[in-house]
């Protein structure tokens, strides 16, 4: 029996069929894709978060707002996160002008079919605005790359409040006098993270010093009170310069930040919203 070879006719047929297989898998692909993002752009503009009063800053990776460019590709060095709060004209948008430090658009991240901000160990931003924190109340969508070292998710230069991920996974909420760093129990949360989703943490912290804590919707800490006295301070997102330098090392997906302890109502409505949008369990 003779084998007859292809002609560069019927070759030329089967590359384009396959390219049009391809062309039609990418578009399909990227269908999908802009489908999930306009729901989770819908459910945030649709989202409780700006019914609450004292909303401070509010970063998210969804909206046409939160950066520059509306079609930001996969690995995009991101420069400016904007804060897309509509109660204030003044902005609280995290800026990072150096390329070695800007952390990175993923246009998915592990656990997560929306965009998240990466960083990777060696990022960070600042907020363009010195932010007194206190009292204050905290939600953070993330996910640490790794566990077995520390890493910290916020930090300030001055007195204030930083988060921390301790070498264990837990979450630390760190006081910071200076170059005195408060991590003694019970400030902690009860719950290490999870590498492989998204977490949602929040935290807050009264005036009078009492704070509580809580991990996806459940209280995670003993509510206990330690007082501290707060100044104005740079806050910085992806590090923490009083606590030996750490840095973040992990998606960061959506941070709401408020100048009020919220009652028991505000936060489990903001709460429900982050599952929903992040669908996370």
């Amino acid at each position: 029996m003779k084998h007859r070879a292809f002609s560069l006719i019927e070759l030329s047929i089967v590359i384009l069929i396959i390219g049009i297989l391809v062309a039609g898998v990418t578009s399909s692909s990227r269908l999908i894709r802009q489908i999930r993002i306009q729901s989770a752009r819908n459910l945030t503009v649709n989202s409780p978060v700006t019914s609450i009063s004292s909303l401070h800053v509010w970063l998210e990776t969804t909206s046409v707002n939160s950066f520059s460019s509306e079609q930001l590709d996969d690995g995009y060095l991101i420069e400016t996160w904007n804060d897309i709060n509509p109660q204030s004209s003044y902005k609280n948008n995290a800026l990072q002008s150096t390329n070695s430090q800007k952390p990175i658009y993923k246009q998915s991240g592990l656990g997560s079919l929306l965009p998240v901000v990466s960083f990777t160990g060696s990022q960070m931003m600042a907020f363009a605005n010195q932010l007194l924190l206190k009292p204050v109340s905290y939600f953070f969508v993330i996910r640490p790359n790794t566990i077995g070292n520390e890493y910290a998710v916020t930090g300030t230069s001055a007195y204030g409040m930083g988060i921390s991920i301790s070498s264990s996974g837990y979450i630390v909420p760190v006081q910071q006098n200076y170059n005195l760093i408060l991590l003694n129990p019970p400030y902690v949360f009860n719950t290490i993270l999870n590498v492989n989703k998204l977490n949602l943490v929040y935290f807050q912290y009264a005036s009078n010093g009492a704070y509580s804590c809580y991990s996806n919707g459940v209280l995670d800490c003993t509510p206990t009170t330690k007082d501290i006295n707060f100044v104005n301070q740079t806050l910085y997102l992806g590090y923490n310069p009083l606590s030996n330098n750490l840095f973040y090392n992990g998606d960061i997906a959506e941070l709401i930040i408020y100048n009020k302890v919220l009652n028991d109502e505000e936060r489990k409505s903001v709460e429900k919203y982050l599952t929903q949008k992040w669908s996370i369990k």
